[in-house]
């Protein structure tokens, strides 16, 4: 039950961060709502038992795009 919620919860936060990529204007701007849904896809993969995707989705994406996008 428990983890039933956590996936509900993690989805409806990718996708409610995923819909409000669409009005960003400009490149400054696009990063900032596209960072929630990181974390929430990365949780998605921990329910999954994939420890390994976790690992990569929070290091890779979270660590790096982030940075690159914001230098």
């Amino acid at each position: 039950m428990l983890e039933t919620l956590f996936f509900y919860a993690f989805a409806a936060m990718t996708l409610l961060g995923r819909c409000s990529l669409s009005p960003c204007a400009t490149p400054s701007t696009a990063p900032s709502p596209s960072l929630p849904p990181w974390p929430a896809v990365a949780g998605l993969f921990l329910l999954q038992r994939a420890e390994f995707l976790f690992a990569v989705q929070i290091v890779l994406y979270i660590g790096g795009i982030m940075v690159l996008f914001l230098s």
